[in-house]
């Protein structure tokens, strides 16, 4: 039993440190909040994938709505859209 309690405390030493190393690692946003060059619309054997533009205020509406904005209305089983 003791030896299980100190494995299991090693363990999570190891995720804490782990988690902690994720979270606080030096990144840079520009590097990962861009397109990839290589997105394209394609076909394939068992899908599609479609690049289609926003615009320049793309995510403003469903930004909106997420904070709970006046253009719906809202309830946990069903939102009708005012617009």
């Amino acid at each position: 039993m003791k030896i299980f309690l100190i494995g299991l405390g090693v363990l999570g030493l190891i995720a804490f440190v782990i988690s902690a190393y994720v979270r606080l690692a030096p990144t840079d946003p520009e590097r990962w909040h861009t397109m990839p060059a290589a997105v394209t619309n394609r076909d394939s054997e068992g899908g599609a994938m479609r690049v289609v533009g926003a615009g320049q205020d793309g995510l403003a509406r469903p930004g909106r709505i997420g904070r709970g904005g006046d253009d719906h209305l809202c309830h946990p089983v069903a939102c009708i859209w005012l617009s």
